[in-house]
This record gives structure tokens, C-alpha cells and sequence, in this order.
């Protein structure tokens, strides 16, 4: 059984908060992006895998949004058709993955921003929710500096 950790707002404050509860307040709102920050070992990684089978769970029950879990480090030039990419690398077809974009939307789960270095911002680059693109709500962890 998955307990969600607890979570501060930054490395200062002394007040934790329930992590997959806010995630979750995100998921239901209109806002596009949740980034995660944290420690190296922080267990960051570990909370994005539990996070894609709790959404996994509410999948065609209350949940119409596909999960999709990309370790971005293992994505070659994250920042062109990621999602594609993550796709073929999941054996889909192309046809398949046109019938996806165009009839589904996603949430994806990226884990290993920092690990990346990219010097730009690949929501930007993948032009995600532009008109005739990957229509996609996103968290994604990185390690603070």
C-alpha cells in the first residue's frame, strides 16, 4: 500500500501538506503544469510511478485522460514529439499514435527534468495544447539545485 508523502511549499517552511491530494487539486483544475522540486533521493521518482497507477486506477472510471509515464533522460531531443517518441518507444504505430493525438487527451508524467539539461522549456518546444497538438496536462520532478 502507497502512503503519500508529505510535502512542503518550499525547502524553508515548516508546513507539510498531503502531496497526491494536491496533485489530484491540480489534475482538476485548468492550470497545464505541476513541477515537482526536491531533494536527489527525495523520493520523487518513486511518487510519479505511484502517481501513474493511482491514475491508471481512475482510468474509465471517473478518468477519461490517458496516463503517460515518460523518464525524460531515456527520451532522445526531448524537446521535438516527445510524446511520440514515447509512444514508439511503447511499440505503438503511427497510425496509432495519430488516432491518440487527434481522439485523446493526456496527462503525463515526467520524471528527470534536471536530468535533461535542456536550455529550453520543452512544454514550449513540444507545443503542447496548441491548436492540432498533444492536448496534455503535466507534472514533472526535477532536483533542486
Amino acid at each position: 500500500m502507497y502512503i503519500s508523502p508529505k510535502a512542503k511549499s518550499s525547502p524553508r517552511a515548516t508546513k507539510t501538506f498531503d502531496l497526491m491530494s494536491k496533485v489530484q487539486e491540480f489534475l482538476q483544475s485548468k492550470k497545464k503544469v505541476f513541477l515537482l522540486l526536491g531533494e536527489s533521493g527525495a523520493g520523487k521518482s518513486t511518487f510519479n510511478r505511484a502517481l501513474e497507477i493511482n491514475m491508471w486506477e481512475k482510468y474509465d472510471k471517473e478518468e477519461t485522460r490517458i496516463p503517460l509515464f515518460i523518464h525524460l533522460p531515456l527520451i532522445e531531443n526531448p524537446e521535438r514529439n516527445l510524446i511520440d517518441k514515447q509512444l514508439q518507444r511503447l511499440d505503438f504505430t503511427e497510425i496509432q499514435i495519430k488516432e491518440l493525438k487527434e481522439h485523446h487527451k493526456f496527462i503525463l508524467i515526467c520524471d528527470g527534468y534536471d536530468e535533461i539539461q535542456q536550455t529550453k522549456n520543452v512544454y514550449e518546444t513540444n507545443r503542447l495544447n496548441k491548436p492540432g497538438e498533444w492536448e496534455v496536462q503535466i507534472t514533472s520532478s526535477a532536483s533542486e539545485s
